[in-house]
């Protein structure tokens, strides 16, 4: 343990930027190539569409239309899965970051804000992160109108090449509309295009791996995290024939062990694996 602490301050020269990814991602209108995805909630289907880094130039919907107004107005619920590369899925949460707009007046456009705590999720580099998106109507009393429910659409990102969600406050901002128009009342969930711009804020992972890079402090056993190599990492370690690099963290970063080095200006701390 003492070869490797000496090794560790010898070496380092420049401190590495944190491999944790803090994005924005937009709900766009854009189908993406494959089969259908199962609709969780209904039984029906919908095509799937992007989860982009960057907002798309066409837009969408999803419209509950009546010739009565639904005087709650409208809810939109969420289900975030992990969609794997073999078909299969595991589901993180159901139903959560309600967004919900009620006026019984002429129609009204709004943006709604709510937010989501995701929980630390172990991925496989070939995941894909989806968003399931179901709009509700409801009555004056707050109850769904479960006629009204007619189905919904869903998202998913590329292939995020992450081993890790990151804990993180997911801040949904979704563009509804509802209200009374020529006799027929509509319920809408907007997003793409420039208009109705539909997003997740704070949408954060990160690409740790587990070699077995392990450091002893008192009773407690450590994991580091490694990462594959880049120009960048002055710190780095071999095994079976790969050399990986080692980011150097903030201190204050989410993932930061207790295991600190100094760099010449400034003290780091090395990534820890928390699970």
């Amino acid at each position: 343990m003492r070869k490797i602490t000496f090794l560790l301050v010898l070496i380092l020269l420049i401190a590495s930027d944190a491999v944790a990814v803090t994005e924005t991602r937009y709900f766009n209108a854009k189908s993406k190539a494959g089969p259908y995805t199962h609709w969780p909630w209904t039984g029906g289907h919908w095509h799937k569409q992007e989860l982009g880094s960057e907002s798309s130039n066409s837009h969408g919907g999803i419209t509950i239309n009546r010739n009565w107004a639904p005087p709650g107005g409208i809810r939109v619920r969420f289900t975030v899965y992990i969609q794997h590369a073999d078909g299969k899925r595991t589901y993180i949460a159901n139903d959560i970051a309600e967004a919900s707009h009620c006026t019984t007046g002429e129609p009204s456009r709004r943006t709604c804000t709510s937010t989501w705590r995701c929980p630390r999720t172990n991925l496989q580099k070939t995941d894909r992160i989806g968003i399931a998106a179901k709009v509700l109507a409801v009555d004056e009393r707050g109850r769904v109108c479960a006629s009204l429910i007619t189905g919904g659409s869903g998202w998913e990102t590329e292939e995020l090449g992450a081993t890790q969600l990151e804990e993180a406050t997911w801040t949904f901002q979704v563009v509804v509309n509802t209200g009374m128009a020529m006799g027929v009342a509509s319920c809408d969930f907007f997003f793409g295009g420039y208009d109705y711009v539909s997003k997740i804020n704070g949408f954060s992972y990160n690409s740790y791996e587990d070699i077995g890079f392990r450091f002893r402090k008192g009773n407690e056993t450590i994991k580091i995290g490694c990462v594959e190599l880049e120009s960048d990492h002055k710190l780095r370690i071999h095994k079976n024939g790969t050399t990986y690099g080692i980011p150097l963290l903030a201190t204050n970063d989410p993932n930061a062990s207790p295991i600190r080095v100094y760099d010449g200006g400034t003290t780091k701390a090395l990534p820890e694996l928390k699970y």
